[in-house]
């Protein structure tokens, strides 16, 4: 089932949610939906910009409508990439088991699949309400060197499926060094992020003189 209307493909399941500040969305987001949607064969990806991140470090976060705006521009004509404006609709922290709450109230008999990065499958532990989370949706993570951490990627995931029943997938996509916060840097300093963001995502930030002041 689409979030907002219309009927899943037959022979494709459930629904990808992806979220963030999208502070601007950019082409490794993109990306990653794509694995996801191919990888599980997923019905749909929607975009869930947050609202108020309470995970977000930075306080010169862009206006939701902006960032909602942005988001739009980016999946413009994708018919499997659809944008939620929800999170907008509430007031206080972007809480994920939240959002996912609702959307379960609202599509009883769909699946979801939260679409993450890999260093956000070590963090999952810490977010509101993590037991509740697991049971509302199976997770998608993309793969990355996993450093000096104490558990690799497929470690950490078996840890979360034995402690919680998690249901989680590996993606084959590695996660890049694209960051929005690297992004907005470099526009800070008049910097070329074309390549970094869609086309028309460029095209706004530029347009609205976005992070030079």
């Amino acid at each position: 089932m689409r979030l907002e209307q219309g009927e899943a493909e037959e022979g494709r399941r459930g629904t990808g949610i992806l979220g963030g500040s999208f502070d601007p969305i950019h082409n490794a987001h993109l990306r990653l939906a794509d694995c996801a949607l191919k990888e599980l064969g997923l019905s749909e990806i929607c975009f869930l910009p947050a609202a108020h991140p309470y995970l977000h470090k930075h306080k010169d976060i862009s206006p939701f409508e902006i960032r909602a705006e942005m988001t739009r521009l980016a999946i413009r004509g994708r018919r499997d990439f659809r944008l939620s404006l929800m999170e907008g609709e509430r007031e206080g922290p972007s809480y994920t088991v939240d959002t996912l709450r609702i959307l379960r109230e609202r599509c009883p008999g769909e699946s979801f699949t939260l679409i993450i990065g890999a260093d956000q499958l070590y963090e999952l532990e810490n977010w509101h309400e993590p037991s509740l989370l697991f049971r509302l949706s199976e997770i998608a993570a993309a793969r990355r060197d996993s450093g000096r951490r104490e558990r690799n990627l497929s470690e950490q995931a078996e840890y979360l499926r034995g402690r919680y029943g998690a249901r989680i997938h590996l993606l084959s996509m590695e996660e890049t060094e694209i960051s929005s916060s690297r992004i907005r840097e470099m526009v800070r300093r008049g910097e070329d992020i074309s390549g970094l963001v869609p086309e028309s995502v460029l095209c706004y930030i530029r347009e609205k003189g976005l992070w030079r002041s």
